[in-house]
């Protein structure tokens, strides 16, 4: 019985020393895929690392920010780099990001890596707030602002400017 034991352990120990290089892969690969750079890029996980410290310091919403970063990326032009850099309390410092990031993203750019972009950055995900909005009102009794939640919640990705409210952040973002 002890032997048996003693091999499951080891199994077990086998399988959770695997787990951080599995991770640490697919985690790069997401990295890779949410910038648009090439699945091999050394320079995915430090351009994440500083685009989310610059998220974080220039109060920007994570769904909006990789969402625009998506459509300049596939299409840079002024105005897209405008809307970017209309995110964030700093757009000096995102600047100074996307440059360094574009060197990368021209390197890796094909249409398989936009496609690889679009996927990993969906332009609608069920906001909290939202949620919560209909949650609140169905404990009041208030079903009607569940039904176009309902409604539109197949066809988000389909079509999403016609859902846009569920997309906008909360007027005040809080912050912890």
């Amino acid at each position: 019985m002890c032997e048996e034991g003693d091999a499951l352990v080891q199994q077990a120990t086998d399988v959770i020393r695997r787990f951080e290089s599995l991770f640490s892969a697919e985690q790069l690969r997401l990295h890779a895929d949410k910038l648009g750079l090439a699945e091999k890029s050394p320079q995915a996980a430090p351009l994440m690392e500083a685009l989310e410290s610059q998220m974080h310091q220039g109060r920007m919403d994570m769904t909006a920010t990789f969402d625009a970063l998506t459509h300049y990326a596939i299409s840079p032009s002024d105005g897209h780099r405008e809307a970017l850099l209309a995110l964030t309390t700093q757009p000096n410092e995102l600047t100074a990001w996307l440059e360094t990031w574009q060197a990368e993203q021209v390197a890796s750019h094909d249409s398989e890596r936009s496609a690889a972009m679009r996927n990993a950055n969906p332009v609608i995900i069920p906001r909290n707030h939202r949620v919560q909005e209909v949650i609140d009102a169905a404990y009041d009794g208030d079903f009607a602002p569940f039904i176009p939640y309902w409604r539109s919640s197949p066809s988000l990705s389909m079509n999403p400017l016609k859902h846009a409210v569920w997309q906008r952040p909360p007027r005040k973002m809080s912050r912890c």
